[in-house]
């Protein structure tokens, strides 16, 4: 991070099934928030393990309201860890993202800031799952622990060629605010930035990350910098 402030973003990504599903948690601490980091770790854990104990189980994804529900569980859960520390639950406050794809559906659900989009196999444009979700006031989004969470959910079905989910660090270059979808130039650069070997390509990590601070890019992030780009093989 450019202005040296404590890293609020958590995440956690998982394959089953030889790679044939994949699942990503991420979650954005507030940074107005005392313990958002916390906050973050606490809700990647919980969701980790909730999602674990469900794609292991059946090898598919979960449904939306299986979603919906595991946020509820994980809100409870920062409930008790700020009742048992004194401290009101929006301390804790944080955003969340669970993407759960095989090769015939992918689900999501969505609650705050950050994105999800894809490429479909055969498309070249990229599609938005969720947009940006925008709070009460200007600047402000909403977050787990508000006192009613109404995530953003969605099942679409189809083989993708990829899938992006990004914290919003990521926004000022990725999505476009007039269009409310990814911004194409962008996401050519991304794609081109990695290959799709079977599992986790570290090589494609790093070109990634030097891609991102490169100087085009780089002076346009001011915050944390979290995106999991996951890309098929299409043989």
């Amino acid at each position: 991070m450019t202005c040296g402030m404590p890293r609020q973003d958590h995440y956690w990504t998982g394959s089953f099934d030889d790679h044939r599903t994949i699942a990503v948690v991420m979650c954005d601490g507030a940074g107005g928030a005392s313990h958002g980091g916390a906050g973050a770790a606490l809700a990647v854990r919980a969701l980790r393990k909730l999602v674990r104990d469900e794609v292991m189980g059946c090898g598919c994804p979960p449904s939306e309201d299986q979603l919906a529900d595991w946020l509820e569980i994980v809100r409870d859960i920062l409930d008790g860890v700020a009742t048992a520390a004194r401290l009101p639950i929006d301390a804790f406050a944080t955003t969340a993202i669970i993407a759960v794809s095989d090769a015939r559906a992918t689900t999501t659900a969505h609650l705050g800031d950050g994105f999800i989009c894809a490429r479909f196999l055969g498309q070249a444009e990229w599609q938005g799952f969720s947009a940006p979700q925008r709070g009460e006031y200007a600047g402000s989004t909403t977050f787990l622990t508000d006192e009613l969470i109404s995530p953003v959910t969605s099942t679409v079905f189809g083989p993708l060629t990829h899938l992006c989910i990004s914290t919003d660090g990521l926004e000022p270059a990725a999505w476009c605010e007039a269009d409310h979808g990814p911004h194409t130039p962008f996401f050519s650069g991304l794609a081109g930035a990695i290959t799709a070997p079977a599992g986790l390509d570290h090589d494609a990590s790093a070109r990634l990350r030097a891609w991102l601070a490169s100087p085009a890019l780089g002076a346009r992030f001011h915050d944390d910098l979290t995106v999991c780009l996951a890309a098929k093989s299409v043989r």
